[in-house]
């Protein structure tokens, strides 16, 4: 981030605890820092991050239909950019819906993010003007009770495959390429992102032996991840390749072997699918 930016992280101690993937939740933090930082790129300000608890009664359901009433964590991200007209505000989950200009996001990580919150049963209220700021807030359920012992996610048996591989990350949108990289990591793999699939395929082009499998994004700027495996396949690289997407059709998944890819994937990622996905390409 610019140094014009600061960074507050305001939480109340006494915030229960939710029951929820806690890589998942990472993700909806980076994307919606990342838009905050977006928002704020051309002149200083704050990014503030907030955890508090709060309880919402039948008037707040009311207005937000996706809440019920209940005790809930509500997690914040507010920044003093540009705002956002009503318009836009309307629009701003769709998938693919973007404002911003090319090559810089494509529309997938609001919408993304609104599908991890509505998978823990939570909701996401935006605040926002123009010219004022925004205020992204997150609830979720909070737990009725926590077990002793932090449950952990049974993941299929891929950290040894894991051990020495090297694996090519590519994906325009650097809060997504983070979550993914960190995932791969926990699962032994040695990881070299990129932001740009024209500098990701140079690299494989310069070393084709260096990577044992490549995941890749779908849409992404200059060129889409289609394009990317095309490429690929043309100079006869036969690398397991993973393509992953956050609106799967049957004719994407035609599309998907026609270009050469090995299996198609559901954003956004867990650690789970991600782990089973990939031990079944490297045991081809």
């Amino acid at each position: 981030m610019p140094a014009a930016i600061e960074i507050e992280v305001v939480v109340d101690p006494q915030c229960p605890p939710v029951l929820a993937d806690a890589t998942q939740i990472h993700q909806v933090v980076m994307n919606l820092g990342t838009n905050a930082w977006h928002a704020m790129e051309a002149r200083p300000g704050r990014l503030t991050i907030g955890l508090r608890a709060v309880h919402v009664d039948a008037a707040q359901c009311g207005r937000h239909p996706d809440l019920r009433p209940g005790l809930y964590a509500c997690l914040s991200v507010a920044d003093q950019g540009i705002g956002i007209g009503a318009a836009v505000r309307e629009r701003i989950f769709d998938p693919f819906f973007t404002t911003k200009e090319p090559g810089k996001g494509t529309g997938l990580g609001l919408a993304a993010v609104h599908g991890i919150v509505k998978a823990h049963a939570g909701a996401i209220v935006v605040e926002s003007e123009p010219g004022r700021g925004s205020t992204f807030s997150v609830y979720l359920p909070a737990a009725e009770s926590v077990p002793e012992t932090p449950a952990t996610t049974a993941l299929p048996e891929i950290s040894p495959l894991g051990a020495g591989r090297e694996v090519m990350l590519v994906d325009d949108e650097e809060s997504v390429l983070s979550v993914a990289k960190r995932m791969l990591e926990q699962l032994g793999f040695q990881v070299a992102g990129f932001t740009r699939p024209t500098e990701a395929l140079a690299a494989i082009q310069r070393e084709p032996g260096r990577f044992q499998l490549v995941l890749t994004d779908l849409n992404m700027p200059g060129m889409t991840g289609l394009e990317f495996i095309a490429g690929l396949r043309a100079d006869g690289n036969d690398v397991s390749v993973l393509l992953a997407s956050g609106h799967i059709t049957e004719d994407l998944r035609a599309r998907v072997l026609a270009v050469g890819a090995n299996h198609l994937i559901q954003k956004p990622l867990t650690i789970a699918e991600l782990a089973g996905a990939v031990r079944r390409l490297l045991a081809r």
